[in-house]
């Protein structure tokens, strides 16, 4: 079971960091996660676009719970799984939920200003001349990973973020 959770949160943080490389290479936005399944042929990416009356019951009913003030909210099918694309606070929330209503992740784009405060100050000490570039809070299996893009003079770093501990994952020049 812990290798199936951490297959699946390090596939979507490899998604993330994809979209933040592209992102930070010219394009001025993130508009979609790609959300990969494992089946026997292998690796799969498929997506519907639903109207909210085509979302089950209890899909729906969970996600009003959990966001009751989101307005506008995108719905695709994903086989059996339900992606919903919303801004809530000004923030780019992606949430990926079972027919049951269980939620399988939460994903929220957002900048500098929407990190813990901690982290926001350990990675400005550590990295004092970077600017940090954007923020995406990925929240899956009561885990809650950053993945923060920084850069300096051309100098990319994705940091992940993870109980306070910061790690490199990844470093490129920007083709800016």
């Amino acid at each position: 079971m812990k290798k199936k959770m951490f297959f699946r949160m390090s596939l979507l943080i490899s998604a993330i960091i994809f979209m933040q490389t592209v992102g930070a290479q010219g394009l001025s936005t993130i508009s979609t996660l790609t959300v990969a399944t494992q089946t026997d042929q292998g690796m799969k990416n498929t997506s519907y676009r639903l109207s909210s009356a085509a979302v089950p019951a209890k899909t729906m009913s969970s996600f009003n719970e959990h966001f009751p003030d989101v307005a506008r909210p995108v719905w695709s099918q994903l086989e059996n799984k339900f992606l919903v694309k919303f801004f809530a606070e000004g923030v780019q929330t992606n949430v990926l939920m079972n027919k049951s209503g269980g939620i399988i992740y939460v994903v929220r784009y957002g900048t500098e200003k929407d990190l813990p405060l901690e982290t926001r100050k350990t990675i400005r000490r550590l990295y004092a001349s970077y600017t940090i570039l954007n923020a995406v809070e990925v929240n899956q299996d009561a885990i809650s990973v950053w993945v923060v893009t920084i850069e300096e003079a051309g100098n990319v770093i994705v940091l992940s973020v993870k109980d306070g501990e910061i790690t490199e994952v990844d470093h490129y020049i920007s083709l800016k």
